[in-house]
Formats: C-alpha cells, structure tokens, sequence
C-alpha cells in the first residue's frame, strides 16, 4: 500500500470498536516450564513488545498504544442470544448491494 502512496488507515469510531486479547499462555504438559516461562518473560520486556507492536500494528499491555487513551474503557460484550437470528442477520447484511 505504501508503496503506491495510498492513503490508509484504522481509525477507531467514536461509538467503539472491536477488540480482542492475545496471550501467552502454558499447558500442564509443558515439558520445559523454565524455557517457557524465559520465553514468555521475554515478549513481555518493554523493548520486545514496542518492537512487535511496531511490526504487527496491534497494541499490547505492555506498552501504550497510539490508538488507545488510558481512559478508555472494555466494554465486554455479552454472547448471542439467538444464533440463528444473527446468522440471518448476517446474510441479509452480506446481500445487500
């Protein structure tokens, strides 16, 4: 994109915005919890996840992010009431012109 000068960005809407959280996370089979722990440590250091964050675009907890203000709030949202309902919803909304 930049490369042909086009002009594009994410702009979060006033009325909020889809969010979601990644994470690093061990299972009970770990075989080598020291490893993953040092693993996990390192992403975390403040250097690495500016680094992914400058690679990826996408914010973390470690760092701020340009996109994000400090009073900004997560508004969970609950689960679908009915499934079907928005499945119609939904390809009502992907017909249209």
């Amino acid at each position: 994109m930049q490369k042909v000068e086009a002009q594009v960005a994410y702009v979060n809407p006033s009325e909020g915005a889809l969010s979601w959280l990644d994470n690093w996370a061990m299972t009970s089979g770990v075989k080598d919890k020291a490893a993953a722990e040092k693993w996990v440590n390192f992403l975390l250091q403040k250097k690495i996840a500016t680094e992914l964050s400058d690679r990826t675009g996408f914010g973390n907890t470690v760092v701020a992010s340009g996109s994000a203000n400090e009073s900004d709030k997560l508004v969970w949202l609950e689960t679908v009431e009915d499934p079907l309902k928005r499945s119609d919803l939904w390809n009502e909304v992907k017909a249209a012109p």
